[in-house]
């Protein structure tokens, strides 16, 4: 399946969660400080997916913190990166290519180990 052919992700907006989630994972986060970053970024006008990227991409930075997503909400929005019609195409078109299926199955509950598929 390429990135064309490939049926909308849709989500379910959660930010009560996330924001449990992220001060459940990282005990130097405060959850009302995640949940007004939240807010932020959702007032500056970002879609639900870069809501969950940012904050996770985030997670895994470690001096990172609830401000700098609130501070990353506050900067402009990007528009089109720069690039030509004809170079996304052919950026939407290697990923199509690089996309591999995955080899393992997430675990059913906290007790089960990774597994692997087929």
């Amino acid at each position: 399946m390429t990135a064309a052919s490939a049926p909308a992700l849709e989500l379910r907006p959660a930010p009560k969660h996330l924001a449990m989630l992220a001060a459940e994972m990282r005990a130097d986060w405060d959850y009302e400080d995640i949940r007004q970053a939240l807010i932020a970024c959702s007032k500056a006008g970002w879609d639900d997916i870069r809501i969950y990227r940012e904050t996770f991409r985030l997670l895994l930075i470690a001096d990172s913190g609830p401000g700098d997503l609130r501070a990353l909400a506050g900067r402009p929005a990007r528009t089109g990166g720069g690039m030509s019609e004809e170079t996304r195409q052919a950026l939407e078109a290697a990923r199509g290519q690089c996309a591999v299926s995955p080899t393992r199955v997430h675990p059913q509950s906290d007790n089960d180990q990774l597994g692997e598929t087929g």
